[in-house]
């Protein structure tokens, strides 16, 4: 049976606004995980300011906020409960032909228990639902990982990746053992899969997280670096870069990682100046127990550059270019922990030298210590005029009740807070400017 999309788009403004909100009252930030996945998502509202997605994977929700003032442009809603919607966005590709960047949003937690895995595809300017693509089997979780990438079937769109997982011996929630992984190309126009990416060399962890990159096989086309993620803790990892359209391999780098399936652990910026996007990994080589350090490959060639910052004790990092904070004439990165139990600040480094240039801690760091700064990492570009790109910053918390989980839009120049969004107070209208 066909239902129509308007129809869809106001039951999920139903779920979302009274059942999702309920339940946000009453676990007070220890459940919904707000803030924990965002993306930047265009200019929806055409106010000339970029605007954003932010995801509450437990609640079941994802918003469209406006970059400017953090106000709900839209909500969408997961089909059902539990089904870990908005475990992974994506925006980028006009589906529709309106001028306006859409999005993916994707529900991949099959392996609890209620039924296939799924990724939906959405107007970024009414939210409205364009098309759904289904796991093929429930076993596996589908759209661990989600990005639009070049063009493969010649309309003239973008198309979709998905990353997937076998379900066997995976916990969710701790990423803790990898199953076989594969990475699945969809067709933006009918859902179609178009090609599926395997390695027969890492086939656990692969695909556990994916960059679209430069062209690096002269074909004209852009490519993949694909991660497969360790399967012991400090055991090896793998980068491979893939051919787009020919889904051939071109090369591998091995690196370690200190959590076994981690994800978001490298990025891509002008690191050097040179012109050419470069890559950052989170990586563990011959270092304390604990430690971890990023460390950056040349776009050109992938030869190491002078970019190499120890981090501070913690479980690994969150790792995301913001943009060329310093004028400097280079990328700068953020880096972050992943725990959730952790008092560590987000921290700002210069890409061309890895100095930290600031620290955020965190909304949360004033009721407690159960939070964790920078969940979430968005380059929004410039929001407040003055030249210098912003970022946001997902608070997650966890663990305390009555602090439920945020995310904030501060000024690259100065770090200083520029507006404050919940759940909560997203659906209800409410804007949170800073203190005076």
């Amino acid at each position: 049976m066909t239902i129509p999309v308007r129809r869809v788009f106001r039951a999920s403004l139903l779920f979302v606004g009274v059942a999702a909100a309920r339940d946000v009252f009453a676990w007070q930030g220890d459940g919904d995980l707000f803030g924990s996945v965002a993306c930047a998502a265009g200019d929806l509202d055409a106010d000339g300011v970029t605007d954003v997605l932010v995801a509450a994977p437990w609640a079941g929700g994802v918003l469209r906020l406006s970059g400017k003032d953090g106000r709900m442009l839209g909500v969408c809603a997961a089909h059902g409960a539990g089904d870990g919607y908005g475990a992974a966005l994506a925006a980028g590709a006009d589906i529709d032909g309106d001028h306006v960047a859409d999005f993916a949003v994707a529900a991949s937690a099959s392996c609890r228990g209620f039924g296939a895995g799924y990724v939906e595809l959405r107007s970024g300017a009414t939210g409205e639902l364009r098309r759904t693509i289904f796991a093929e089997a429930i076993d596996w979780v589908f759209g661990r990982a989600i990005g639009f990438v070049p063009d493969l079937d010649g309309d003239g769109i973008d198309d979709l990746a998905v990353a997937s997982e076998r379900c066997e011996d995976v916990d969710w929630r701790t990423r803790r053992e990898r199953a076989w992984g594969v990475l699945s190309l969809y067709s933006t126009r009918d859902g179609a899969r178009l090609a599926t990416l395997e390695s027969s060399a890492t086939p656990k962890g692969f695909a556990s997280s994916f960059l679209r990159v430069s062209d690096l096989d002269g074909d004209g086309f852009e490519d993949l670096i694909i991660g497969a993620s360790a399967q012991t803790h400090r055991g090896p990892a793998i980068l491979a870069a893939y051919s787009s359209r020919s889904g051939r391999s071109l090369f591998t780098l091995e690196y370690r990682s200190s959590i076994p399936g981690e994800l978001g652990r490298m990025d891509v910026g002008d690191l050097d100046g040179d012109g050419c996007p470069d890559l950052l990994v989170v990586d563990d080589t011959s270092l304390a127990e604990e430690d971890s350090r990023v460390v950056a490959f040349s776009g050109t060639g992938y030869r190491p550059l002078a970019c190499d910052v120890v981090l501070r004790p913690g479980n690994g990092a969150r790792l995301r270019v913001v943009g060329d904070v310093d004028r400097d004439g280079a990328d700068d990165f953020v880096v972050a922990c992943d725990g959730f139990w952790t008092d560590e600040p987000a921290r700002l480094h210069s890409g061309r030298t890895g100095a930290e240039l600031r620290e955020w801690p965190g909304t949360a760091a004033w009721l407690n210590d159960w939070h964790q700064p920078g969940a979430s990492v968005v380059a929004t570009g410039d929001i407040d005029g003055d030249d210098v790109p912003d970022l946001l910053l997902g608070d997650v918390n966890s663990a305390a009740p009555g602090v439920p989980g945020c995310v904030e839009l501060v000024s690259g120049a100065t770090g200083e807070l520029v507006w404050r969004q919940t759940w909560l107070c997203a659906m209800t209208g409410t804007i949170q400017t800073p203190r005076r």
